[in-house]
């Protein structure tokens, strides 16, 4: 993030958006969203890992995870229209996972009524037949995200772009006029090739006793050179829809420009993983942003503009319901993130972690244009979204998403690196002031 551009700036556009600075960032390459490596790794791809890939799936051997039946069964009641809450009540309670994301959705704060909801049936009844289809699926998608492993980072990161396209494909799929549960469910699961690769490399990794440490950028390079593949096969084997195996087959399909397949929901979800990785590249987005994007009409991305505020706490909801695994983490194989930049600047106001019913106090002492690091007296895994209380001198207080980027043990605790997700309206206008007053350079 060059110094001389203000917060939320694009800097360049290569079917979708590169963005240099602290955090690491993603372009497009003939249409596949690749992630950018860092100076000084090993470069890809090595052979002998992609043979063992390639012969997993050869073998019929790729570890895939369960299909998602409750949330299925779900989306079919509601899409058939002959339903009644008590049906849907009654086929949520059938899996635990999926129930305890409705409980916890139904006492969010997206959600949250005066009294406090402890039954399936009353959180059914708050968030409505359309929601509760959404959080089952991603419910079950988001069993898999808080497992441990050595590539236990690069999971998370999965599950938070899918959450992230689910609901940018929601708002094209209703901005388009086409049915939006569907595009939701195309946007949650078109990626599904990365889940099975992820656990299927983690796999290979333990047997082969192979003990390599790749930056994240190039582990997500590797995995998408096979996730259509891997997602093609997981679609045939959980017989979803033919649209949604369209979607998983085509989504990158589209190569040299092209923007319009003529297939409808495939466009959609092509759409939005431009706007998934600016979103994750950009700690504010804007709506100059949005129109730049390929296949993006003005009207929609005005939609999007304004759906922005509602990403962050969605997202963060559902990673606070998918906490990873109790116990100390797994040695990871990703390797941790630089340091912050030169232009971080030293800061010292209180901050608060902020989750249904909870609250942790801690203290920020670094912050820069796009994220921050503070002190907090718990351990927090990469990748979760986290939704935070700042209070600095400068200005009232207010709430911010950041991303966990990295941490690690601190004399008072642990210190935590973030990145700022989705900062708009008043939120945006504060963290300017923040830095600015303390004398970021490119604030």
């Amino acid at each position: 993030m060059g110094n001389a551009h203000s917060l939320g700036e694009c800097h360049e556009h290569v079917h979708g958006v590169v963005s240099g600075g602290l955090f690491e960032s993603q372009i497009f390459r003939d249409g596949v969203k690749t992630p950018m490596t860092r100076v000084g790794v090993t470069a890809l791809p090595i052979p002998d890992l992609e043979a063992a890939v390639k012969d997993l799936i050869t073998r019929d051997a790729v570890t895939i995870p369960p299909y998602p039946g409750v949330a299925m069964k779900l989306q079919r009641l509601v899409a058939g229209g002959n339903y009644g809450m008590n049906d849907l009540a009654k086929t949520a309670m059938s899996d635990p996972v999926v129930t305890g994301f409705l409980l916890r959705a139904a006492n969010s704060p997206a959600y949250r009524g005066s009294a406090k909801i402890t039954s399936v049936s009353d959180a059914v009844m708050r968030i409505g037949g359309s929601d509760v289809v959404r959080i089952a699926i991603a419910a079950s998608m988001g069993a898999e995200a808080g497992k441990k492993g050595v590539l236990a980072a690069l999971r998370r990161r999965v599950w938070k772009e899918s959450l992230i396209s689910a609901v940018v494909s929601f708002q094209l799929a209703t901005a388009r006029k086409l049915n939006a549960q569907e595009g939701f469910v195309c946007g949650l699961l078109h990626d599904i090739g990365r889940v099975v690769a992820v656990s299927s490399l983690e796999v290979l990794l333990a047997q082969k006793r192979d003990g390599r440490v790749w930056a994240e950028g190039e582990w997500m390079a590797f995995v998408d050179r096979f996730h259509v593949e891997l997602g093609t096969l997981t679609a045939k084997k959980w017989a979803l829809s033919d649209v949604l195996q369209e979607v998983i087959s085509a989504h990158h399909a589209q190569g040299g420009g092209q923007v319009k397949t003529g297939k409808p929901l495939v466009d959609v979800v092509a759409a939005s993983d431009a706007v998934v990785t600016m979103l994750v590249a950009e700690a504010a987005v804007t709506l100059e942003m949005l129109t730049k994007v390929p296949g993006i009409t003005a009207a929609e991305a005005s939609a999007l503009f304004n759906a922005i505020p509602g990403i962050g706490p969605f997202i963060a909801s559902m990673d606070e319901a998918t906490p990873a695994q109790a116990g100390p983490p797994a040695p990871s194989q990703v390797a941790p993130p630089p340091k912050p930049p030169d232009n971080a600047a030293k800061a010292n106001f209180p901050i608060t972690l902020i989750r249904a019913g909870t609250t942790v106090d801690g203290r920020c002492y670094r912050a820069m244009r796009d994220g921050l690091t503070f002190i907090l007296k718990e351990r927090l895994a990469p990748g979760y979204l986290l939704r935070l209380q700042l209070r600095p001198p400068t200005t009232p207080a207010f709430e911010v998403h950041a991303s966990v980027e990295g941490c690690s043990p601190d004399p008072d605790g642990f210190e935590i690196a973030a990145k700022l997700f989705a900062l708009s309206g008043q939120a945006r206008d504060r963290w300017i002031e923040v830095v600015g007053a303390l004398g970021v350079a490119d604030a």
